[in-house]
């Protein structure tokens, strides 16, 4: 009988043991378990489908810092996509004041024209996150760095317009496309960040912020190499065409995010709304700082 029992207790310790070596495999971004349920369509890139108890796994505290092979793929591809919009973006305010005085306009308007991207993507980015399951999440994604990378390359066409008003309507229809390409591929990118690494969405938060940041460094000052090469095409070419390049690349490899209708998404759709979130009193303090230091910092170029 004693040996029966000590038996039983290490047999009991050693299943103990296997549970707690497998609980600890989970990584700290989020577990590396199939947490997503694929579709039975076949054929890259996969369709990754979420129901509302995936969106949120019980993992536990005790997790390892390592990455999986496709959150590492994913937690690259959104850096790459973040650089790469920030490098066209930036390349605008600091080149295209020179070429429009020189087409006859004054401060006041390309600076309207510089102002208005982010009127843009003020009023877009709601409404694309609003129905961001209809247009997709790849699509978002995809076309919205091919739609600012074709942007940023014809922009460098505006050195050859006729001065007057032809100039400063494709100069307005560039940057109106080019905002909502990139509100897009911003609103795109936090959904794949809040799939993929669910624990640690702030962390790769502000690891795209600080691409970001080197972005903006460094695209003026690689655009002026380029400026100074080959004149005003060349830095909007340049980059413009790298970008239609990674679209193509992440339309074919990034997986689609097909978010299940569940009771639970129909019971709480369309209880949050833009002006519900701006009834909240301190949602302003961090939305007039933001406008005063954007306002700053757009006074520079």
């Amino acid at each position: 009988m004693a040996e029966e029992a000590a038996e039983e207790r290490g047999s009991l310790i050693s299943h103990t043991q296997t549970q707690t070596t497998t609980n600890s495999t989970h990584s700290l971004y989020g577990s590396s378990s199939p947490h997503y349920r694929r579709s039975s369509r076949s054929g890259p890139p996969p369709t990754i489908t979420l129901t509302t108890a995936e969106k949120h796994p019980e993992e536990p505290n005790n997790t390892a810092s390592i990455m999986t092979r496709r959150q590492m793929f994913m937690f690259v591809m959104i850096l790459m996509t973040s650089l790469s919009s920030s490098f066209t973006v930036g390349l605008f305010p600091p080149f295209y004041p020179k070429i429009a005085e020189q087409k006859g306009s004054t401060a006041t308007e390309y600076g309207a024209i510089i102002g208005i991207n982010c009127l843009v993507a003020f009023l877009a980015t709601p409404f694309i996150g609003n129905h961001l399951s209809l247009i997709g999440v790849k699509f978002a994604y995809s076309m919205g760095l091919f739609g600012g990378g074709v942007c940023c390359a014809l922009t460098g066409l505006l050195e050859f317009f006729p001065p007057g008003l032809q100039f400063l309507v494709f100069s307005i229809l560039l940057k109106v496309v080019q905002a909502i390409s990139n509100a897009m591929v911003v609103t795109a990118s936090f959904t794949y960040t809040a799939a993929f690494f669910p624990k640690s969405v702030g962390k790769i938060f502000s690891a795209t912020r600080c691409v970001i940041n080197v972005a903006k460094l460094g695209g003026p000052m690689f655009g002026g190499l380029l400026y100074e090469f080959g004149g005003f095409v060349c830095p909007f070419v340049t980059f413009g065409v790298m970008q239609a390049i990674l679209a193509f690349f992440s339309a074919l490899t990034l997986p689609q995010l097909d978010f299940s209708e569940d009771e639970d998404l129909r019971k709480n759709k369309g209880k949050v709304s833009v002006l519900k979130i701006f009834s909240i009193p301190t949602v302003w303090f961090s939305f007039l700082a933001f406008i005063v230091s954007t306002l700053c910092s757009g006074m520079l170029p």
